[in-house]
């Protein structure tokens, strides 16, 4: 991700740094990440699923 921003004119933006974050997070405790795990916290507390995807 910092080799990413590091090297790109278009860097990720705080929001999308923050959705990358705790879903490698989630996939870091979990081993996985599914379309139900959205609906809880705290996925579901930065807006779930249609958030992470930059629909809401």
């Amino acid at each position: 991700m910092f080799r990413h921003n590091a090297q790109r004119k278009t860097a990720f933006a705080e929001e999308q740094t923050t959705w990358l974050r705790l879903k490698k997070d989630h996939i870091a405790a979990s081993y996985s990440i599914e379309r139900d795990d959205f609906d809880c916290s705290p996925l579901s507390d930065r807006g779930g699923l249609q958030k992470s995807l930059g629909l809401a």
